[in-house]
């Protein structure tokens, strides 16, 4: 029963990737033949889109291992000074919160990322790299549909897409290696099973 579970979720997160991929080839040269009206409603809202789009094709990153790709020593090393510097400076912390409040509260947490227990700590580690995997990703693609925008006439709409995507990918690209760094830290320390709640993003 569990195998054909995860089987019919591969099946359907590919599916539900493949829709994205042909929206968004659809969607994004619409975009640069349409030039959008100078509102910023309009622009807010095709720019959203088009982020929501292009993200949504890396659905296929929570089906299949794809952040496989990168090697373990690329998602390992996260505890460096500049890298504590960089959180800091960005206000990873602040982000955190920040989505806990709104988005991504504690409870759709548990369920989905991280169950709250240590014998879960394996299994968010490789949540965080898949997560991270998926933004990053999406990230550079973003980021090159913005150059094409922009490069096509309509600046708007390419400086807004990008702020999104900034916000939808960057930092959310930076949160899990900041969750990884302190991951580590407590893979240290001897401490109750209660008090790995406190990972929870």
């Amino acid at each position: 029963m569990l195998k054909f579970r995860i089987l019919l979720q591969r099946v359907l997160l590919s599916a539900l990737s493949a829709f994205f991929i042909w929206r968004s080839a659809v969607f994004l040269p619409w975009l640069v033949k349409h030039p959008q009206p100078a509102s910023i409603s309009t622009i807010l809202i095709q720019s959203v889109r088009l982020d929501f789009y292009l993200l949504g094709m890396f659905a296929i990153g929570f089906a299949w291992p794809i952040h496989r790709i990168f090697p373990d020593l690329y998602y390992e090393s996260v505890h460096s000074e500049s890298f504590a510097s960089v959180c800091t400076f960005l206000r990873i912390k602040q982000f955190r919160r920040l989505l806990r409040l709104t988005f991504w509260r504690p409870w759709l947490s548990k369920q989905f990322f991280f169950d709250g227990t240590r014998n879960g700590l394996a299994q968010f580690d490789q949540n965080t790299r898949r997560a991270e995997f998926i933004h990053a990703a999406a990230f550079v693609v973003i980021l090159l549909a913005c150059l094409y925008i922009g490069m096509s006439g309509d600046h708007l709409l390419a400086v807004a897409a990008f702020l999104v995507n900034v916000v939808w990918n960057f930092y959310p690209v930076i949160l899990q290696r900041y969750q990884r760094s302190r991951l580590r830290v407590a893979r240290k320390e001897v401490c109750k099973s209660s008090g790995y709640e406190r990972f929870a993003a």
